[in-house]
């Protein structure tokens, strides 16, 4: 019997400001692949490394060290949750 094993283990409370039209894409995006909101939005930001100007960059910061650990760790599983989303008209 294999046993389930929690999905997110390290979630974060935050509150962004983002537009409508960027909430909406998301919730709808989230119901066309059937993940929730937060997974969405962490599975994008996750693109984010893939930026390799990024990547240099964060090497030459003082946290190196921190950041390797947390950043590109390859077990780290953290999904960050944004159960408050402050939303702005910006049509």
């Amino acid at each position: 019997m294999d046993f389930i094993k929690p999905k997110n283990t390290n979630k974060e409370n935050i509150s962004w400001k983002i537009s409508r039209r960027t909430k909406l894409i998301v919730e709808y995006y989230a119901k066309y692949t059937e993940y929730e909101e937060d997974e969405v939005v962490d599975m994008f930001l996750q693109n984010i490394l893939k930026d390799k100007d990024f990547v240099e960059w964060l090497g030459t910061r003082r946290s190196k060290k921190k950041i390797d650990e947390i950043i590109f760790s390859k077990d780290n599983k953290e999904v960050a949750t944004t159960e408050s989303i402050e939303v702005e008209e910006d049509f």
